[in-house]
């Protein structure tokens, strides 16, 4: 999955690995090491995976790996990088992986990875891979912001190496996010920053409105930041801080932010 910043691939991800009804583990790709090196290694996330299927092996040789930040890895100049590398290309080829970890999981000695659907997702900002490319996200149907970079068609296009490209079966980019969709996230009363606060006033016989001109300027915000819905938490946090603080020893009251209090914020 190729996609900026806050666009959602892990949100993407772990909704596929719900939808599937499939145990899920995300690993930051950069700080992976090699197995026998103080630190995250493939044996670990194996291991974290079973945890995930609530130790059952045949759950966890079915579920969904993702490796965020890939791309990091692929083009950094990490020492272990290659040996890395080489380690997730069994992973992908399908194969029986040791665990040697006694103390974590003494009753876990292998995992076949061949039933596991594994995931890479990063950025890679220097690529545009919105061509001749089915699209999936939260700006469907919008033509993206043009980038002038080169067109990724293959994983090798990415970075991989030849002997992965050919075990990677799609490339699906993920838009950016936009002032539309940034929008929708604030007003959607499941997803929106302002849910928890809402929910905790409420338990206080307490009220929070949110005027329509100060989300404008929230996604407005939000966007020239560059950083997606990551963003917009933020922000939120920012301008609620002191409500958070009152609501404790109030209570029955309404609280409003408008467009003039945020631009005294």
């Amino acid at each position: 999955m190729v996609g900026p910043t806050g666009c959602g691939k892990t949100l993407v991800a772990t909704e596929l690995a719900r939808v599937l009804d499939r145990p899920v583990v995300h690993v930051n790709a950069a700080s992976l090491v090699p197995t026998g090196i103080v630190g995250t290694c493939i044996s670990n996330v194996l291991i974290r995976l079973w945890e995930a299927a609530g130790q059952n092996v045949t759950k966890a040789e079915r579920g969904v790996l993702v490796f965020d930040e890939i791309d990091k890895l692929l083009l950094g100049s990490s020492h272990y990088g290659q040996t890395i590398l080489s380690q997730l290309l069994r992973l992908v080829e399908g194969a029986d992986i040791a665990i040697d970890d006694d103390k974590i999981a003494p009753k876990l000695k292998s995992l076949n990875t061949s039933g596991m659907l594994i995931i890479f997702a990063g950025a890679w900002t220097q690529h545009s891979a919105e061509q001749n490319m089915a699209q999936i996200g939260f700006t469907i149907g919008t033509k993206p912001a043009a980038v002038e970079t080169s067109q990724a068609r293959s994983a090798e296009d990415l970075g991989f190496a030849p002997e992965m490209t050919g075990r990677i079966s799609a490339i699906i980019p993920i838009q950016q996010h936009t002032h539309k969709s940034l929008l929708a996230i604030l007003r959607h009363p499941h997803v929106s920053p302002f849910t928890a606060l809402r929910a905790h006033l409420q338990r206080h016989n307490s009220l929070l409105i949110v005027e329509d001109d100060a989300l404008e300027c929230i996604a407005h915000r939000a966007l020239s930041m560059g950083t997606g819905a990551r963003a917009l938490v933020g922000i939120v946090d920012c301008i609620c801080e002191s409500i958070w603080m009152r609501c404790a020893t109030e209570s029955g009251q309404v609280y409003v932010i408008d467009l003039a209090g945020l631009r005294n914020n």
